[in-house]
């Protein structure tokens, strides 16, 4: 996904992604961050989509968290464990009904990937790098619900790590995500949560349909 430029950002590198730390003032943005909002652009984290009658099993095998009992709409941050018990990765996982998402650092996708190609054994499980295909842009601060407001976004009451479908400007879906309890306002926007019927619907990309070469089912 090509990431969103603005205006007198600072790009660097991090996690293997290019990425803006700063605008001229770090100073001043922080301050935004705890008093009004602050935007920053997610296309950079590398997205991975599991899917297959044993997805749920296989990968909370591999998980140090709960995904056996997520409920659709639900996500949990984990480790990532080797047969041996130890830690490969950090990430997010998220209960899509009918896949679940993996959201991890872009430096960490390789080799989730390859943990995951060498773990499916006699699994019913695919695996789809779906990080071209969804995105998602963050909003933190105490104003952030009403930035989203603004732009014709109703935020339902969320707990932390749940997602919903909504409309924008009563017409597009999008994702919306209550981020994790470390800031009381924190959301994501985006198209990683929609279901494949929903996607398809308005032309958008349906992962089951277009693995690429990452695909793999035993």
């Amino acid at each position: 996904m090509t990431s969103t430029t603005l205006h007198g950002a600072n790009p660097s590198e991090h996690g293997g992604a290019h990425t803006t730390p700063d605008f001229g003032d770090a100073r001043a943005e922080f301050q935004a961050l705890l008093s009004d909002c602050g935007l920053y652009d997610l296309s950079s984290r590398a997205k991975i989509a599991v899917t297959g009658g044993d997805r749920v099993r296989w990968l909370n095998g591999m998980a140090t968290n709960n995904v056996r009992d997520l409920a659709p709409g639900h996500g949990v941050y984990a480790f990532l464990l080797n047969a041996q018990g130890r830690i490969q990765a950090d990430l997010y996982i998220f209960q899509r009904g009918d896949s679940l998402l993996v959201d991890t650092e872009r430096g960490q996708r390789e080799k989730v990937l390859r943990l995951f190609d060498h773990y499916i054994i006699a699994d019913d499980v695919e695996i789809a790098d779906v990080s071209e295909k969804l995105t998602a842009l963050g909003l933190t601060g105490p104003e952030s619900r009403r930035v989203l407001e603004r732009a014709g976004i109703a935020a339902p009451d969320l707990p932390p790590m749940q997602f919903a479908d909504v409309a924008w400007q009563q017409q597009m879906p999008v994702t919306l995500l209550r981020s994790g309890e470390e800031a009381p306002e924190s959301w994501q926007l985006g198209n990683f949560g929609l279901p494949q019927s929903t996607r398809a619907n308005f032309g958008m990309p349906c992962s089951k349909r277009d693995r690429g070469p990452r695909a793999r089912r035993r």
